[in-house]
């Protein structure tokens, strides 16, 4: 049978194992979903090795899809992730409640949703989860697959009825929608020769600039969400939020969503991408159109939204001590997404806390490019 079918693979004398892991974990999968003690097996054996991920994940799946069988599922969430927070070291701990979110993914969010217990249950692993990403809980590229499922089961930091814009920040209220205050006065633009890592253009400024006013800048780069509702609204129907040049691109081209659109929408905590200038000058006056009305007597009267100058975004960035990245002058895996990081894509915003400014902005270095006003 083994020479002549191929579905068995004899490992060792009399020993056999399927050639294909994922029809093995399927299998192991529906084994260990039959149990009876199916919830304190998968707390048990996801503690063994990564391997068992998927097993429990296809387990859960085979209850739900071969057997509408959601109690279990449910269970298992339950026993993963506890209400009482991890302490901040137990990265086994961290690690169950990534796992029950990815189990209440498989469950499906409408499933989920239908019994009081399992809303608890979501919420209760949104807050975990959120709580792993603001703080910088496990290595960087396990701290963004669990923000990636966060962001599929829906972030608690945006509001998906107000844009999907920022609404809670480490537990407290976002007054200005994700805006912070960023104070006038000294800062340091460009480089001075002999930096290894400046472009030739960066040199030449003066020791230090002055920025006259105060000014705001957006916690996080716009999400794929939030450009998601300039799509949904008609944004690229609308002239009146274009430049004529822009305008008259988008027309030729035919351009009704950014590139890769479809691709973009199933991470919707990550920055926007394959956005032109245009298109983001575009998605700003929109955005201040819509926050006009509700920034009403927090914003000081005649303000505008649009993307910062290079001048404003570099204070931002470097605050006033002309540190070389927005967290201060060295740089690891734990700061920002870049090579050394080896994720290789872009990450949910707000992913990498260390690399944050003082004033708490996030991702000015790494992740993606960013567009100014000039450029």
């Amino acid at each position: 049978m083994k020479m002549r079918a191929g579905l068995l693979l004899e490992r060792e004398g009399e020993i056999f194992t399927f050639p294909h892991r994922t029809f093995q974990e399927y299998l192991a999968g529906m084994h260990l979903a039959r149990q009876k003690d199916f919830a304190r097996q998968a707390c048990h054996l996801v503690d063994a090795g990564a391997f068992w991920r998927e097993v429990i994940v296809l387990g859960i799946g085979y209850l739900v899809h071969s057997n509408q069988e959601y109690e279990k599922p449910l269970m298992v969430v339950s026993e993963l992730c506890p209400a009482t927070l991890p302490r901040p070291d137990d990265d086994t701990a961290w690690r169950r409640a990534w796992l029950a979110g990815e189990a209440l993914l498989e469950l499906g969010l409408n499933r989920s949703q239908d019994s009081a217990t399992g809303k608890d249950l979501l919420a209760r692993v949104r807050a975990h989860l959120t709580h792993l990403l603001e703080h910088g809980i496990l290595p960087a590229r396990e701290r963004v697959q669990a923000g990636e499922v966060l962001g599929k089961l829906g972030d608690p930091r945006f509001d998906p009825d107000l844009l999907h814009l920022p609404a809670i920040f480490r537990e407290k209220p976002e007054p200005m929608f994700g805006f912070v205050p960023i104070p006038k006065g000294r800062f340091v633009m460009g480089s001075k020769k002999g930096d290894y890592m400046a472009f030739d253009d960066e040199f030449g400024n003066p020791d230090f600039l002055t920025m006259p006013y105060d000014y705001w800048m957006a916690r996080y780069p716009v999400t794929v969400a939030q450009f998601g509702a300039f799509v949904a609204q008609g944004g690229y129907a609308e002239q009146s939020w274009w430049l004529d040049a822009g305008w008259k691109r988008i027309r030729k081209e035919g351009y009704q969503q950014p590139r890769e659109w479809e691709l973009q929408k199933a991470t919707p905590t990550h920055p926007v991408r394959n956005v032109s200038w245009y298109e983001a000058m575009a998605y700003s006056r929109w955005l201040g159109a819509q926050l006009q009305p509700l920034l009403k007597g927090r914003a000081p009267q005649n303000y505008t939204i649009r993307l910062p100058t290079e001048a404003e975004w570099e204070k931002a960035a470097r605050s006033s001590d002309a540190r070389r990245y927005p967290w201060g002058d060295e740089i690891t895996s734990d700061h920002a997404n870049f090579s050394e990081t080896q994720i290789g894509k872009p990450s949910p915003v707000g992913a990498f806390p260390l690399g944050a400014t003082p004033s708490q902005l996030f991702d000015l270095s790494g992740n993606v490019f960013a567009w100014t006003l000039s450029s």
